[in-house]
């Protein structure tokens, strides 16, 4: 009886300190603002993980769920065969055996964990008291190894190793192509260009305004050191580019060598593949999954088979394996955990050390003056002399990606330059200041596989902030915020692209007056702009019509014939008289911001530094859908004063019955920002409603 009672006695204990290290709901306090943003403070950082989880749900539980479908492949169940390519892919890469119980207790540190499941945590509260919003049975509760699969997934979209996979499915295996101009800006300037004024950061991202990958903004206190406010995506538990009191930072996507594609050399009856001459079983798996059509669910599957390289894919041409950076990517939620409570320079330069971030750029600025920029890109030594951006050879296993990271001091790295600035674009890092401070290849590891191409805002960027000695607060809100193209015009995909605003009106007389407005248009895409409807209707016909012939994205940068340019224009006049009635319009009139009732015109385009991408509607007017997403601006004066202001595309909630449903969308539309505060006892006592996370 003794022997029971004891051990009863120390069952208990540990039920009772698992219970009191879990985030209590009671002592985490969600301040909603004026405008819906939730500031969010507890005792713990795992109190505020469990905050920030419930908040983000009563936000837009639907895209959280979203996310964590396919990360259980189970998307196609509830979306139907379009979203059948996502759950595919989760399996055929193995995410989830990638992350496995023993990596998450090892590659994890115990305090992170402990933040990871009060996440989660609060996840599973939401689920459990909202049972009615819950897309499909079994999808809740979900775990701490569950999110850090998302993670994984992210990156390898942003690292494209989703779209290496669909081109080797397809059979379409060309490699080394040039990324397409979308992305995001960032940019730092320090006192040396200021002028006094302090240090500035340029928080710009540029996604999707609604779906998965789309911003969320929060604030997140902890009587453990944290206080950070930003965005996050669906399904992230920490901030992913913002500020804290100390520094900011803030994220673009890199274009280096991220996967490495593999031609197998397999036996005549295909069971085995050679590597250093011996034959390797080729073991085919299948990636099984469930699709929804109309009332039933299919089940569908993919072949796939594992090879010391990685996942291999069969297609006409043979078979293929894959190596991808992301699936080194398990430290990455920590990593940002990390920068989340970093102090200083010191401390933010020891959380990018841990490399789990595996390739977006890094600009960075703090109160202290210093501004940094990384090329961020976690990928392995490649020290054997090959042509690593091409298919290579699949027997010999001296290709095998092996343990070691490039460290963080052999990639592009710039700290305070003597210039004052740093930016880009998801351009080239060997173009990331002034003339002259820039870095070269020799100055990194081999290997790495970084872009050598500028895009139309790295060239306008460059013009902007070299064009001014000082660069005053208000100079630096009009480098961010321009609209116009730079002389001549640069794009990534096109050689030649200025020779369509510089055609002989007269050699084309149905086209004179369409040609004569081009010629007259000032290359600004501001909503009252006059000729820029023309060019983007223009540019967006020459773009689908490459795409269509499979010309882009090529190799190399290719040269469009003077009839592929009329062709455009052609089509581009049509458009506009067919909807509008004539071809010299404004801009806003066809390029429009909208969600619900509210419908406003809006500037901005493809690869402008307030970019814009939209998409046609039934009246013949687009809606723009990505481009200029969640945008924060901070400046720390020389008085070490600090102010942020933040603006989001549409408001802090998703759901259409919220007064925050819209309630940004004027400002955002009239580059114009929010005043925000890291002060807690502040935001409490202005807060329009306060409260904690409980049913």
């Amino acid at each position: 009886m003794r022997f029971l009672l004891t051990i009863c006695t120390l069952v208990w204990g540990l039920l009772a300190n698992s219970l009191l290290a879990q985030p209590q709901p009671e002592d985490v306090w969600i301040a909603r603002d004026s405008f819906g943003v939730p500031h969010i403070y507890a005792p713990t950082d795992a109190g505020a993980a469990y905050g920030l989880a419930w908040a983000h749900a009563e936000d837009d539980f639907t895209t959280i769920q979203d996310q964590l479908l396919i990360v259980r492949s189970r998307s196609a169940e509830v979306a139907g065969k379009d979203a059948a390519p996502a759950d595919l892919v989760v399996k055929m890469l193995g995410l989830n055996e990638l992350v496995t119980p023993e990596a998450y207790e090892t590659e994890l540190s115990p305090e992170f964990r402990a933040v990871l499941e009060g996440y989660t945590a609060g996840l599973n509260a939401y689920a459990s008291s909202h049972e009615a919003e819950v897309k499909v049975k079994g999808l809740f509760p979900v775990e701490g190894r569950d999110i850090v699969v998302g993670y994984l997934l992210g990156l390898g979209l942003l690292t494209n190793t989703a779209n290496v996979v669909g081109d080797l499915l397809d059979g379409d295996i060309v490699r080394e192509r040039l990324p397409q101009s979308a992305g995001s800006n960032g940019f730092a300037v320090n006192a040396s260009k200021t002028g006094g004024e302090g240090t500035f950061l340029a928080v710009n991202s540029h996604q999707p305004l609604e779906g998965l990958y789309s911003w969320y903004e929060a604030h997140l206190v902890s009587e453990e050191g944290t206080n950070v406010l930003g965005a996050t995506f669906p399904g992230g538990m920490s901030i992913f580019l913002g500020t804290n009191e100390h520094l900011g930072w803030t994220h673009t996507v890199n274009h280096a060598d991220f996967n490495d594609v593999y031609e197998l050399v397999v036996n005549e009856d295909e069971s085995a593949y050679r590597l250093d001459g011996e034959w390797k079983p080729l073991e085919e798996r299948k990636a099984r999954i469930k699709v929804k059509i109309g009332p039933i669910r299919i089940p569908v599957s993919r072949s796939y088979f594992p090879t010391v390289f990685g996942p291999a894919f069969q297609n006409d041409s043979g078979y293929f394996a894959l190596s991808f950076a992301a699936r080194n990517a398990i430290k990455a939620p920590e990593q940002w955990w990390r920068m989340n409570k970093a102090r200083n320079l010191e401390e933010f330069r020891a959380a990018l050390d841990m490399q789990g971030i595996t390739g977006t750029n890094i600009i960075y600025a703090d109160e202290k003056d210093n501004i940094l920029y990384l090329g961020n890109a976690s990928v392995p030594r490649r020290e054997k002399d090959v042509a690593w951006e091409y298919i290579l050879p699949g027997d010999d296993s001296e290709l095998v990606w092996g343990g070691e990271l490039v460290p963080v001091e052999e990639q592009a790295l710039y700290l305070n330059p003597e210039s004052g600035y740093l930016f880009n674009t998801n351009n080239t890092p060997f173009h990331a200041t002034a003339p002259g401070y820039n870095l070269s290849l020799d100055d990194v590891a081999v290997g790495i596989g970084y872009l050598q191409e500028d895009n139309n805002r790295s060239i306008r960027a460059a013009e902007l902030l070299a064009a001014e000695e000082v660069i005053s607060w208000q100079d630096f809100l009009r480098i961010k915020y321009d609209r116009c193209y730079p002389e001549p015009l640069y794009a990534l995909e096109i050689q030649n692209l200025e020779a369509m605003l510089n055609l002989e009106p007269m050699a084309y007389p149905e086209l004179a007056q369409a040609i004569e407005l081009l010629h007259r248009w000032d290359r600004c895409t501001q909503p009252q702009s006059g000729g820029a409807a023309l060019f983007m209707l223009s540019l967006r016909r020459l773009y689908s019509q490459l795409r269509a012939d499979k010309r882009i994205p090529d190799r190399q940068r290719i040269v469009v014939t003077e009839g592929e340019m009329i062709d455009a224009i052609s089509w581009a006049q049509a458009y506009l008289l067919e909807h509008f009635g004539q071809i010299d319009i404004p801009l806003g009139a066809i390029q429009r911001h909208r969600r619900g009732e509210v419908d406003l015109p809006l500037g901005g385009g493809p690869d402008i530094l307030a970019a814009a991408y939209g998409s046609p509607e039934e009246d013949g007017r687009f809606r723009v859908t990505h481009g200029e997403t969640y945008i924060q601006l901070v400046r720390w004066s020389e008085e070490g004063r600090q102010f942020v202001y933040s603006i989001s595309p549409y408001g802090a909630s998703n759901r259409p019955d919220s007064p925050h449903h819209t309630d940004q969308m004027q400002r955002y539309a009239s580059q114009q920002t929010k005043e925000m505060s890291l002060d807690w006892e502040q935001v409490k006592s202005q807060a329009l409603r306060l409260y904690h996370p409980v049913p």
